[in-house]
Protein backbone atom coordinates (compact mmCIF):
# COMPACT_ATOMS: atom_id res chain seq x y z
CA UNK A 1 0.00 0.00 0.00
CA UNK A 2 1.39 3.19 -0.86
CA UNK A 3 0.41 6.20 1.23
CA UNK A 4 1.97 9.93 2.22
CA UNK A 5 2.08 10.73 5.93
CA UNK A 6 3.41 13.19 7.48
CA UNK A 7 6.48 12.66 10.40
CA UNK A 8 7.31 14.98 13.05
CA UNK A 9 10.85 15.69 12.39
CA UNK A 10 12.35 15.91 15.93
CA UNK A 11 10.40 12.23 16.34
CA UNK A 12 12.13 10.79 13.08
CA UNK A 13 15.52 12.18 14.13
CA UNK A 14 14.74 10.56 17.75
CA UNK A 15 13.81 7.04 15.94
CA UNK A 16 16.74 6.78 13.40
CA UNK A 17 19.50 7.59 16.59
CA UNK A 18 18.34 4.74 17.93
CA UNK A 19 18.96 2.44 15.07
CA UNK A 20 22.33 0.91 14.63
CA UNK A 21 22.22 1.53 11.09
CA UNK A 22 20.06 4.08 8.78
CA UNK A 23 16.95 2.74 7.32
CA UNK A 24 14.73 3.73 5.10
CA UNK A 25 11.32 5.73 6.46
CA UNK A 26 8.94 3.22 4.86
CA UNK A 27 11.19 0.19 6.98
CA UNK A 28 10.89 2.61 10.20
CA UNK A 29 7.04 2.68 9.93
CA UNK A 30 6.83 -0.64 9.25
CA UNK A 31 8.85 -1.69 12.08
CA UNK A 32 6.65 0.91 14.39
CA UNK A 33 3.41 -0.33 13.05
CA UNK A 34 4.69 -4.35 14.12
CA UNK A 35 5.82 -2.82 17.22
CA UNK A 36 2.03 -1.24 18.13
CA UNK A 37 0.29 -4.15 16.85
CA UNK A 38 2.73 -6.46 19.41
CA UNK A 39 2.08 -4.12 22.14
CA UNK A 40 -1.78 -4.04 21.36
CA UNK A 41 -1.79 -8.06 20.90
CA UNK A 42 0.17 -8.28 24.25
CA UNK A 43 -2.59 -5.69 26.18
CA UNK A 44 -5.39 -8.35 24.59
CA UNK A 45 -4.22 -11.41 26.29
CA UNK A 46 -3.37 -9.66 29.48
CA UNK A 47 -7.32 -8.66 29.11
CA UNK A 48 -8.16 -11.67 28.60
CA UNK A 49 -6.60 -13.14 31.53
CA UNK A 50 -8.55 -15.23 33.58
CA UNK A 51 -11.43 -15.64 31.46
CA UNK A 52 -11.87 -19.14 32.27
CA UNK A 53 -10.49 -20.10 35.60
CA UNK A 54 -11.63 -23.59 35.57
CA UNK A 55 -9.89 -24.40 32.43
CA UNK A 56 -7.44 -27.48 32.96
CA UNK A 57 -3.98 -26.61 32.25
CA UNK A 58 -3.53 -27.22 28.17
CA UNK A 59 -0.26 -30.08 27.91
CA UNK A 60 2.99 -29.15 26.56
CA UNK A 61 4.46 -31.99 26.09
CA UNK A 62 3.14 -35.29 24.64
CA UNK A 63 3.84 -37.90 27.86
CA UNK A 64 6.75 -40.93 27.40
Amino acid sequence: MRITITIDDQLYAQAMALLPSPIQPSELVSQALRAWIRTENTKHLVAMGGQVPNMSDIPRRVPS
